[in-house]
């Protein structure tokens, strides 16, 4: 599940016809301010290093790749770089693509 808030939203009109007309096994829950993606009715496996990514999952990334950052900043926590430097970051932002 991922939460996008009106901000967001404002400034990504693609985003929001996504939450209006989802693709299939995207399901869209709406709150006060914003909109909740969740990819698939329940949580599946998969294995991005094979390229056997559940198709929720690519299309939630999909719809959300427009908003992504690309400049991070980190670290909000103090964990060794290779979880969190800019290039792990990077890896884990885009394991979807």
């Amino acid at each position: 599940m991922t939460a996008v808030g009106s901000i967001i939203l404002e400034k990504h009109p693609s985003i929001v016809k996504a939450a209006e007309h989802p693709p299939a096994g995207v399901i869209v829950h709406r709150y006060d301010t914003g909109v909740i993606f969740q990819a698939g009715a329940r949580p599946m496996i998969g294995d991005a290093n094979y390229d056997d990514v559940p198709p929720a999952y690519k299309a939630v990334n999909r719809i959300l790749r427009s908003a992504r950052f690309e400049e991070y900043s980190g670290p909000y926590l103090r964990v060794p770089d290779i979880v969190d430097g800019n290039a792990a970051t990077r890896e884990w932002i885009t394991r979807f693509d």
